[in-house]
């Protein structure tokens, strides 16, 4: 057997060993150790990949598997590792602070621990902040690694806070990008009664990576095409397009424009993407 054809069977069972790495086959922890053949010197020093590792052979992987079953769509590259130990809450992870990632997206959809972030305590003069939304944002920007995203202070739009009533306040964040909305996404943080960050949840996607903002089909294009999706209610009136990031999460953030629909039983809305999404419209609830 010549060396290329050696060379060939052990890439193959590199890959067939991580293809079971990512698909589950194995639940408890795994490492590839693969030896190159063609050279004795080479194989002194073998290839390790980690399970789990962001830059490893896994992610690049699942990519491909997405691509292959979705060939007209986006496939979001491997996400390089986060430098989430410098974050306050990093330490407490799996200790007295839980953490639950989003599947398929990564994203945290619930931290939950005691005193995640101190209340900030603010003045009356600082352009009408309050402790509350002050304190969430401190919070977000402090552990912005974990959360995945640049630049929280931009990136999340925070609402009024909201009192429940017992002494516990919530501020909801609608996330943005380069001044669009990301759809749908939504942010929430929880505050007990002393004022402390208690509880994160909600379903939001890492800061998105769009080169241009300028899209393609334009607003008319759009409404043509998210009408042509509505069969027999296609009649319905339709409100002005908003350019806006749709985020579906496990597919990669893009450029598209949303069109909400009146006149009929029910309020049904479109969302028609541009390029590199594939022609035509997709419904969404409204």
């Amino acid at each position: 057997m010549g060396k290329s054809r050696r060379f060939l069977l052990s890439l193959a069972a590199l890959f067939a060993a991580a293809a079971s790495l990512m698909l589950g086959a194995d639940a408890s922890p795994t490492r590839i150790r693969a030896l190159p053949i063609a050279s004795r010197a080479a194989a002194a020093t073998p290839l390790i990949v980690e399970e789990g590792d962001p830059m490893g052979i896994e992610p690049r992987l699942a990519a491909a598997l997405a691509a292959a079953k979705n060939p007209d769509q986006p496939v979001p590259r491997p996400l390089a590792a986060l430098p989430a130990n410098d974050a306050p809450i990093a330490a407490r992870i799996g200790k007295d602070v839980t953490l639950t990632r989003r599947p398929g997206v990564g994203t945290p959809m619930q931290i939950r621990g005691e005193r995640l972030q101190e209340r900030v305590e603010v003045v009356q003069s600082s352009g009408g902040t309050d402790s509350a939304t002050a304190t969430a944002r401190a919070f977000l920007r402090a552990n912005r690694q974990i959360l995945g995203l640049a630049d929280p202070d931009s990136e999340m739009e925070s609402r009024k806070p909201v009192d429940d009533g017992l002494g516990y306040r919530h501020v909801k964040f609608a996330q943005r990008y380069r001044g669009l909305s990301v759809w749908p996404a939504e942010l929430i943080v929880h505050l007990d009664a002393r004022g402390d960050v208690y509880l994160l949840n909600g379903s939001f996607v890492f800061t998105p990576k769009i080169g241009t903002l300028r899209p393609v089909v334009q607003p008319d294009g759009a409404v043509r095409n998210a009408r042509a999706s509505l069969g027999e209610a296609a009649t319905a009136r339709a409100a002005a397009p908003q350019l806006l990031i749709y985020a579906p999460g496990k597919r990669a953030s893009r450029l598209a424009w949303r069109v909400d629909f009146s006149g009929t039983r029910r309020r049904p809305s479109a969302c028609s993407s541009t390029p590199p999404m594939a022609p035509g419209s997709r419904k969404f609830p409204g």
